[in-house]
C-alpha cells in the first residue's frame, strides 16, 4: 500500500475506535454485533486492513453512528459546562444532584451529589443493564448494596452491578460530596 492509503486506513480505526471505546463496547461485542471476527475489528482499528463499505456500514450501526459521522472533518469542538450551568437533576434541604456531563446516549452518565447529614439517595434504586461507580470526594457516605453496608471515606470508591438494590446516605455530622458514574451496557436504561 502507499503512504496516503496506509494513513486513510490509520485515521478510519483510530476514529472507529474511538467510537467503539466511548459506546462502551468491547472489540468482541462490536465484533458480534457486526458479524465478523475480533481479529478484523482488531485489523480494522489499527489501520491493517481494509474494511467493505458493507462492513463500514455496520459497523456505525452498531455505534449508533453515521458514515458521515466517521468521515466527518471537524475537529471536536471544546464545549465545557461551567459550574454554574450544570444541570440540577434534584435538590432538597439534605440533597443536591448535578449532571457533569450534557452528552445523552453517551452510553454513561456522570454525577455530582452533595449530601448534607442525614441526606440520602432514597432507597430501593434498580437499574437493570447498567454499572454504577461512586467516588467519595469528601466527607463519609454510607453505600447499602441490598442488605450489606460499607462506609466509604473521602478517597473511597465502589464499584457494583446496578440490579442490585441500593442507597447512598451520610450519616455523618459533615457534608459529602461523591461523583456518581452509571455506565450503561447495551439494553441498559437508567
Amino acid at each position: 500500500m502507499n503512504e496516503a492509503v496506509d494513513a486513510d486506513l490509520e485515521l478510519l480505526g483510530a476514529r472507529l475506535k474511538t467510537a467503539r471505546l466511548m459506546s462502551g463496547k468491547s472489540m468482541r461485542a462490536l465484533a458480534a454485533a457486526v458479524d465478523i471476527s475480533v481479529s478484523h475489528v482488531s485489523a480494522i482499528e489499527s489501520g491493517r486492513s481494509h474494511a467493505s463499505v458493507s462492513i463500514i456500514s455496520r459497523l456505525c450501526q452498531a455505534l449508533d453512528m453515521t458514515i458521515a459521522d466517521l468521515f466527518a472533518e471537524s475537529a471536536p469542538q471544546l464545549d465545557p459546562i461551567r459550574a454554574a450551568d450544570r444541570e440540577v437533576l434534584r435538590a432538597d434541604a439534605r440533597i443536591v444532584k448535578k449532571a457533569l456531563i450534557k452528552e445523552k446516549g453517551s452510553g454513561f452518565d456522570v454525577y455530582e451529589v452533595d449530601l448534607k447529614p442525614g441526606g440520602a439517595t432514597g432507597g430501593a434504586n434498580r437499574h437493570p443493564g447498567c454499572t454504577e461507580v461512586i467516588y467519595v470526594i469528601a466527607g463519609h457516605v454510607t453505600v447499602r448494596l441490598d442488605q450489606s453496608t460499607a462506609v466509604l471515606d473521602s478517597g473511597d470508591s465502589i464499584t457494583f452491578p446496578s440490579e442490585v438494590e441500593h442507597e447512598f446516605s451520610n450519616r455523618s455530622d459533615e457534608d459529602a460530596r461523591l461523583h456518581w458514574t452509571v455506565i450503561r451496557q447495551k439494553g441498559g436504561r437508567r
